[in-house]
């Protein structure tokens, strides 16, 4: 059986280091207890991509982020089982009550003998964008392809025939299939 790696307590030193990772980092960080989702600390990054002024953010839960409620309780869920969550695609709320899709991992730690979670947020709706573009381009793609296929078949097979009825016929006939 599994078990459970034990949240790793910070010193002041690192929290020191904490601090100046976080304000040099271009991903947007949030830290959040893990008892209530009560949000601690979030990175300026995080205020941007959220919208929300610094103050505000102090009263807000963690939960409030996730459109569907089930998706922080399976986080919770695996960070309780593995200490971490590593690159998982949510829908997240910003503050204007739009959202967007990113991909966040979480680490769970010890921050004055309580457990938070850490958690790492890369935007990637426009790349989740540009990716069902594709999609719908390459669908079409492959149905001008499948016609291109109908056609040639329809043209082989009355090539050398005049005969209306026989042209006809074997249109239909492959248009059917």
């Amino acid at each position: 059986m599994y078990s459970q790696p034990s949240p790793q307590p910070v010193s002041s030193k690192q929290a020191d280091w904490l601090q100046l990772l976080t304000e040099i980092n271009p991903a947007p960080v949030v830290f959040s207890r893990i008892s209530d989702g009560m949000i601690l600390y979030v990175t300026d990054r995080a205020t941007q991509l959220f919208g929300w002024a610094v103050g505000e953010i102090f009263d807000f839960h963690h939960i409030n982020l996730y459109p569907d409620p089930a998706d922080r309780v399976l986080f919770l869920e695996q960070l309780s089982r593995n200490g971490t969550v590593q690159d998982c695609t949510v829908q997240i709320f910003c503050r204007d009550g739009t959202s967007f899709w990113g991909v966040i991992s979480i680490e769970q730690r010890l921050f004055q003998g309580e457990p938070i979670a850490v958690t790492l947020i890369r935007d990637v709706t426009e790349t989740m964008m540009l990716e069902r573009q594709i999609q719908e381009r390459t669908a079409q793609l492959q149905q001008i392809l499948s016609f291109e296929a109908t056609l040639k078949r329809i043209t082989d097979k009355v090539r050398d025939s005049l005969d209306e009825n026989q042209i006809i016929q074997t249109a239909v006939r492959e248009l059917a299939v």
